[in-house]
């Protein structure tokens, strides 16, 4: 289930009548902005509360115990109204305010890391609080490699052309207590799990529990097809420990130093 706010107040929720959209709509890619559309009738009492490019919409997920979750903030692109007063309201996720600061001319030795640290310090000295990062995980690793940058773009494009193409890997933000973070991770199932999630793997599974993101990652996979009947699968495969370089704690091959030798 989910509940949706403007800025600190409901818009949606869905136990409260006065408080309805129709048609929500949320489309999130790696390394994209994302979206999130929906439609509004003038019953509801925000329907004259949104402003483009400054009106904040925030998605949460809820349980059972109604602890929230906020899974994915964006702000208003657009607003359009039919005949019969019906608006449909556009959302872009907040990665799209990097579009908003410009990366200045820079010269210097840089690896994937302080690169991506200079352009988000970067970011924040030019925008209000509310559109700044926190500089979170970063998993992309690199040799240092020396720059002379004299173009003037906005620092999404820095990201993707002088990071993603060339390094790969994943950005995304995330909602913490303190604040909006920004990482820029080496795994998919980074981006989708946190460590704490790993930490409650054992309280949605109780058999064969995962203990690392990717094995959750599979783990949801298989049960979305097969719910219930994890018991297939008797044990995890794990390297043997005794043997050179497989002390691992980690079921995927890709952490053991001779990965990829083996048809060699």
């Amino acid at each position: 289930m989910y509940k949706v706010k403007m800025d600190n107040r409901y818009i949606y929720h869905p136990w409260d009548k006065t408080l309805q959209i129709n048609d929500p709509k949320l489309e999130t890619e790696l390394n994209k902005n994302g979206s999130f559309t929906f439609s509004v009738y003038p019953d509801n009492p925000f329907y004259n509360s949104f402003t483009e490019f400054k009106t904040r919409i925030k998605v949460i997920s809820f349980d059972e115990k109604n602890n929230e979750k906020e899974i994915f903030c964006c702000r208003v692109l657009s607003e359009d109204m039919d005949f019969d007063g019906e608006k449909t309201i556009t959302c872009e996720g907040n990665m799209a305010f990097l579009l908003d600061s410009i990366q200045r001319p820079y010269s210097g030795n840089y690896t994937p890391d302080t690169l991506f640290r200079l352009f988000i310090s970067a970011h924040n000295d030019q925008m209000e609080t509310e559109k700044q990062f926190k500089i979170g995980r970063i998993t992309v690793s690199g040799e240092e490699v020396k720059y002379d940058e004299s173009d003037y773009s906005d620092t999404r494009s820095a990201i993707e052309n002088k990071l993603l193409n060339v390094y790969g890997g994943y950005i995304r933000t995330r909602k913490e207590k303190d604040g909006y973070y920004i990482d820029y991770l080496k795994e998919y199932a980074a981006t989708l799990y946190t460590d704490e999630d790993v930490i409650k793997a054992k309280e949605k599974y109780a058999f064969a529990t995962p203990f690392t993101k990717e094995s959750l990652l599979y783990r949801d996979i298989f049960e979305s097809f097969y719910p219930g009947q994890a018991k297939w699968v008797k044990d995890f495969w794990m390297p043997n420990k005794d043997w050179e370089n497989c002390n691992v704690d980690d079921p995927s091959a890709r952490v053991l130093k001779n990965y990829g030798d083996s048809g060699k």
